[in-house]
């Protein structure tokens, strides 16, 4: 044991051992419980403005060049260059050539270009027809007014299934999640298009799932047809959830509460999160799988630091509801915690008071109306929460500080543990 765990605890860490001996078992229990938040107003989604899509804006995926999905503008003029120079340039000296040939195409392939268009469109049929439910990127996104007030989202999906890859497919914000659907109402027209602007940029580079609804021949004359596909993932996740929760169904897998499974991140905000699970999609504040069990909300935390886009990410069904009349889940909660926490529980026991660990602060505890003391969170390197005293410094540290921690107690409340301790610099 090295000579700094074998000294005295400073007067610091006496304050603080001594109060946690004095908190009651209710502020203990505050400490260690989560706190719900309701998600049902969307008038509190909005938070993060400086990253909307507006009205005429486009956004691409990084992998994907632009020019791909522009459309001409007649209005920019040619490039202006003298005759003579232009003539050097495309046919020489001889300037009494005359273009005689027609636009000719040579197939490189072991079938014709209008062969392959031929069967990605029968191939595009039977998804539609049978109801497939198929995997695709999103690639780009473009707000479009759809009513005075209302703004719509049309994004650019590319399959990755072979028979129709490098087919464009669209879908609407009201056909990509039921978060962004509008309930028809004159006054909640302003909040469902703030909430469009802000979910387009965060969905490119999502991967997704849909189903096809409709193919419309643009131009049934040209030399190669041309098919505008639009398709739905409100379907595809209709049809997921029937799969996994409907009752009196047997299936492979059949989803019940305390079940620990597997779900998506599909698109991470400074203040928010879009985490699917099998056709369900929840909108979280950041959260993380805490070790203390504390609350696993996390203000002024960015959700940037916590979530990565298209990570699949386990949570335990805590509770749901399914809706007879509309044949959905009307009601979902979900635990990031449980899945991790007989595993982490093992290193708080190998834990001993005087450890010192690196760490860094997630979140303040502040003070109540009734005076109570400011606490802080850091969140050990080996993943750890430990809660401590606001230090006395000059400068307090600040969310995403490095610090050092000193382990003071451990208090046990039932299953869980409180971790406390000192802040070091």
């Amino acid at each position: 044991m090295t000579d700094l765990r074998m000294k005295s605890m400073s007067e610091e860490e006496g304050k603080i051992n001594q109060k946690i001996k004095n908190m009651s078992n209710d502020e203990i229990a505050e400490l260690i419980t989560s706190s719900a938040e309701s998600d049902e107003n969307k008038n509190t989604m909005m938070s993060d403005d400086d990253d909307n899509l507006n009205i005429g804006e486009s956004v691409y995926s990084s992998d994907i060049s632009p020019d791909l999905f522009e459309e001409e503008d007649d209005d920019i003029p040619e490039e202006i260059v003298p005759m003579d120079e232009f003539i050097n340039m495309h046919i020489g000296n001889e300037t009494n050539h005359q273009f005689r040939g027609k636009r000719k195409r040579i197939n490189y392939g072991s079938i014709s270009e209008k062969e392959k268009l031929e069967r990605k469109y029968h191939a595009l049929q039977a998804a539609k027809f049978n109801g497939a439910i198929l995997d695709g990127v999103v690639v780009a996104a473009r707000m479009i007014n759809v009513a005075p007030g209302l703004e719509e989202i049309l994004f650019t999906v590319l399959p990755t299934k072979s028979e129709i890859k490098g087919q464009e497919i669209y879908i609407a914000g009201s056909d990509m999640t039921k978060i962004l659907q509008w309930d028809g109402k004159e006054e909640s027209k302003a909040i469902t298009t703030n909430l469009r602007r802000r979910f387009a940029k965060g969905w490119v580079d999502a991967e997704i799932q849909f189903c096809i609804t409709s193919i419309t021949v643009t131009d049934p004359n040209a030399p190669l047809t041309e098919y505008f596909v639009r398709a739905s993932r409100v379907v595809a996740n209709k049809m997921l959830q029937n799969r996994y929760f409907k009752a009196n169904i047997s299936y492979e897998v059949k989803l019940e509460e305390g079940d620990i499974v597997n779900g998506k991140v599909l698109a991470v905000f400074p203040g928010r999160v879009v985490y699917s699970v099998a056709g369900i999609d929840l909108y979280l504040h950041p959260t993380i799988p805490y070790i203390t069990g504390m609350s696993r909300i996390v203000p002024g935390v960015s959700g940037k630091q916590l979530f990565e886009q298209n990570e699949d990410k386990d949570c335990m069904i805590e509770s749901f509801t399914w809706d007879d009349k509309i044949k959905e889940v009307g009601t979902l909660r979900v635990s990031f915690y449980q899945p991790i926490k007989e595993q982490l529980l093992e290193k708080i026991k190998a834990m001993k008071v005087n450890d010192i660990y690196s760490a860094t602060i997630i979140r303040y505890i502040p003070s109540k109306d009734n005076g109570r003391t400011t606490y802080i969170v850091a969140k050990t390197d080996i993943g750890v929460e430990v809660v401590c005293l606001l230090p006395n410094w000059n400068r307090p540290p600040v969310v995403m500080d490095s610090v050092k921690v000193k382990i003071v107690a451990i208090a046990p409340q039932g299953q869980e543990s409180l971790v406390l301790g000192a802040i070091k610099r």
